[in-house]
């Protein structure tokens, strides 16, 4: 196996791990954040200050996903994955000395 072909592969399998990982990333926190905020629903003290939040970032993920929340986070999770994929790319690219990048002293 050839140095060239080592490295394609190498960026090839950071490049899908990047993304999946950027992928589930936003999803398990807005998952997460609705969930907690949802138990504190439950809550007789605490339902007036979890109301709010929760109807907000409801709100938020119905304009991403243009009426549907589960679309707004899958918005959210696509643009975040290629966020992700773009800095990894970048910073390959850097790390394999394509470009100099000067330093001051």
């Amino acid at each position: 196996m050839t140095t060239q072909s080592k490295r394609v592969r190498y960026y090839l399998r950071s490049l899908v791990m990047t993304a999946i990982i950027t992928f589930l990333m936003p999803l398990i926190l807005v998952a997460i954040c609705l969930l907690v905020l949802a138990s504190l629903q439950q809550s007789p003290g605490l339902s007036p200050w979890a109301q709010a939040p929760y109807d907000q970032l409801l709100t938020l993920l119905t304009t991403l996903g243009s009426g549907d929340p589960w679309q707004g986070a899958l918005t959210i999770a696509i643009t975040a994955s290629l966020v992700g994929l773009l800095f990894d790319t970048y910073t390959l690219y850097l790390s394999q000395g394509l470009i100099t990048v000067k330093r001051r002293h």
